[in-house]
């Protein structure tokens, strides 16, 4: 993990660059908890309905959050500035107390990755293996995308299970055939009708992700999923805080390029190996 050399276990941070300008937070709303069977259960063709108008209503994000990514070296902390707008541009600006300590940018074609400490761009392609170094899921960039703003990535459909309620959780439980193989599993607020939870397997079992949505935080009047936690295979996960978000912003393209950063050098990404 880049994150665990000296200088990056940030305690704070401070709001500094273009990418600021947040319109205020709502207050966080935990999730009811159903003690009993509802009636008239949704079918799994109105529950993936939900999941889908999501990604019309949600378009993108800019936001604060405090992480806590726990992977092969254990658990680091860190306040950050995010910019996610689906299906592949992403900037991540993780905050010292003196300023930007790193940044990582992508328009889906060029990955950008600024260290403070080398006073270095690193440039290369955004694969699975170089954003994992940074966010321990070995996802395509549109599926970390999705993830991040609180939903499953878009899925070809083979076949739905019939809708169940868990008397143990509360939850309405779906669970879908996926094209080309592997199952999805999602979790719902009855009360509420919003995902809670969603896990994807591979066809030999195997976890591709487990994305869990503690809370919601009302913003501009709609609801943000506003405490995510994201596992990988291996249970290395990502747990991201939401505060002072922005809901569809209008984001220059400038913002997922480091064009205009200046470093003393630039190096040429190839494999993880070649990261700070």
């Amino acid at each position: 993990m880049g994150l665990s050399r000296p200088g990056l276990i940030l305690l704070g941070f401070v709001l500094v660059g273009e990418v600021l300008g947040w319109v205020g937070c709502g207050a966080r709303r935990a999730l009811p908890r159903i003690s009993e069977v509802p009636s008239g259960l949704p079918s799994a063709g109105e529950l993936l309905a939900r999941v889908e108008h999501e990604r019309t209503r949600l378009r993108g994000l800019r936001t604060v959050a405090d992480s806590e990514i726990s992977g092969s070296e254990g658990p680091i902390r860190a306040s950050e500035v995010l910019l996610v707008e689906p299906p592949a541009r992403l900037r991540i600006e993780v905050l010292s107390i003196f300023g930007i300590a790193w940044i990582l940018a992508t328009d889906g074609e060029v990955l950008d990755i600024y260290s403070r400490e080398d006073d270095t761009i690193y440039r290369g392609t955004p694969t699975p293996e170089l954003i994992a170094h940074y966010l321990p899921v070995p996802l395509a960039l549109d599926e970390i995308t999705e993830l991040l703003l609180g939903r499953p990535p878009k899925r070809d459909v083979a076949e739905a299970g019939a809708v169940a309620w868990e008397p143990e959780t509360g939850l309405l439980r779906l669970t879908i055939g996926l094209r080309g193989g592997g199952t999805e599993t999602m979790w719902f607020n009855g009360a509420a009708g919003l995902l809670v939870r969603c896990e994807e397997r591979a066809s030999d079992g195997a976890l591709r992700f487990d994305l869990r949505i503690k809370a919601y935080r009302e913003v501009s009047a709609a609801l943000l999923g506003s405490d995510i936690t994201i596992v990988g295979p291996g249970g290395a996960h990502v747990r991201l805080a939401y505060a002072r978000s922005e809901l569809n912003p209008m984001l220059s393209a400038d913002l997922f390029r480091l064009r205009h950063v200046f470093a003393a050098s630039e190096v040429p990404l190839g494999t993880p190996d070649d990261l700070p």
